[in-house]
């Protein structure tokens, strides 16, 4: 079968853009999100044979935040090696019938945005902030539902370890000026406050919706010593729901220093907080080759997963590093549903750190160990791909 290809471009349309060559290599059996070299001018549509490919527009994420604003949906393309793409400028709007969901972006309520597949949520992000409830509402996070867009898959409020919600991030050892700070309890009036969201893409027939949210890691008295921005890209392939996570972290008031433990420490997952009762039916998944520390520690890994039972459904988590992340990160996976990984860090003003992941979700049996090797190695490894002139 052919594969389908949608990518969202930025730019001016161009009448007569060249083709593209997509390499595929080895990968060519996993969908994956890529993004296209510098100098790709944008189409309406570009196709090769009868299948048809779509573009969308995003506007750039902030100054401080360099990320690609050009993917491409690379659906599974079987025995296919390599593709030659043609632009169409004058091909018309979006076609939605093509295969899968279409995201969307909503919500009206200043502390949250919510993007849907389908018409069904997908992703939920809560900003809230109160000082007073600061074990409530210390920092973001995001949510994740189930296909049906009904069943909340990770942990919100309350429960065991009321800090862990959902998709966060924070670093229990931060330090600054001779201080060290806990931006993952948020302990001694410290607090991640979201500031903005700074836009949000999508449209009809489109293969994926972001949202982009900056926050500030601020101490007691208010002051801010790095601000956040967070780009969250959604997309579906045919056998999951990805989130493509891209994270930069700039230094406000001089050099600082991210440090901690593994389990309180980096970019984390929580399942929903009722997996603590069958902790038992958990399985954390690891690549062949990883290194076990101990106490639920595991070092040389670039990917790790973790299947939980909730409401009488399977889920299959599965979270990948980016290979331009510091090296030597290593994951904490606790059977009660938290796992993540912790890089280690300095942060300067003038150099933004950027970090990056991507999380798919399954549903149902859970995936074969190789097909999770091979989902992280498409977005390690990704196809490459060549603008013809």
């Amino acid at each position: 079968m052919l594969p389908v290809l949608a990518f969202l471009v930025a730019g001016v349309v161009m009448a007569q853009p060249p083709a593209l060559r997509v390499c595929l290599g080895p990968l060519a059996a996993t969908d994956t999100l890529l993004e296209l070299p510098e100098g790709v001018p944008p189409a309406t549509v570009w196709s090769e044979g009868a299948q048809r490919a779509h573009t969308q527009w995003l506007p750039a994420c902030a100054p401080v935040h360099p990320e690609a604003t050009r993917v491409l949906l690379l659906r599974a393309a079987g025995a296919s090696r390599e593709l030659i793409l043609r632009g169409d400028s004058a091909a018309g709007g979006a076609d939605t019938s093509t295969d899968g969901p279409v995201p969307r972006t909503s919500g009206a309520d200043a502390e949250e945005r919510l993007l849907f597949f389908g018409g069904r949520r997908f992703l939920r992000t809560v900003t809230s902030f109160d000082a007073v409830q600061a074990e409530e509402a210390q920092k973001p996070w995001q949510d994740l539902f189930a296909a049906d867009g009904a069943l909340q898959i990770t942990k919100g409020r309350g429960g065991k370890y009321p800090h862990h919600r959902g998709v966060f991030l924070g670093w229990n050892k931060v330090e600054h000026a001779g201080l060290t700070h806990d931006f993952w309890h948020c302990r001694a009036g410290v607090s991640i406050r979201h500031r903005r969201f700074v836009d949000a893409g999508s449209a009809a027939g489109c293969a994926a919706a972001r949202l982009v949210t900056e926050q500030e890691w601020c101490l007691a008295d208010g002051k801010a010593l790095v601000r956040e921005t967070r780009s969250l890209t959604a997309f579906a392939g045919s056998s999951f729901r990805a989130l493509d996570v891209t994270i930069a972290l700039q230094a406000l008031d001089g050099p600082v220093k991210l440090g901690g433990d593994a389990h309180h420490a980096g970019f984390h997952v929580r399942a929903a907080d009722a997996v603590t009762a069958t902790e038992k039916e958990t399985q954390v998944w690891l690549p062949t080759g990883e290194r076990a520390l101990g106490n639920d520690i595991h070092a040389d890994l670039h990917w790790g997963g973790m299947s939980f039972k909730l409401e009488g459904r399977t889920f299959t988590l599965l979270l990948i590093e980016h290979p331009a992340n510091p090296a030597g990160a290593v994951l904490s996976a606790r059977p009660y549903g938290r796992f993540g990984f912790m890089p280690l860090a300095s942060l300067e003003p003038a150099t933004p750190l950027r970090l990056r992941w991507r999380l798919l979700v399954f549903e149902g049996t859970p995936p074969a160990h190789e097909e999770l090797a091979r989902h992280s190695a498409s977005y390690r490894v990704p196809p490459r791909v060549e603008c013809l002139r």
